[in-house]
């Protein structure tokens, strides 16, 4: 796997906080949103689809 993302918040007084992620993808990676509904807050996801580099093995 050589994709990446992290994710940031931000809260300074008398502001609403935010939410930012960086989304960096390998050739396989898969991005989905959900947005939000009656009764489900919204959801971003990442999923990278490759090994690393010298890893016999997938990350969960």
């Amino acid at each position: 796997m050589s994709g990446y993302s992290y994710t940031t918040v931000s809260m300074h007084p008398g502001q609403s906080p935010r939410v930012g992620v960086s989304i960096h993808p390998d050739e396989h990676a898969r991005v989905a949103y959900y947005p939000a509904g009656d009764s489900v807050r919204a959801f971003l996801s990442v999923d990278y689809g490759g090994p690393s580099p010298g890893s016999s093995r997938m990350r969960s």
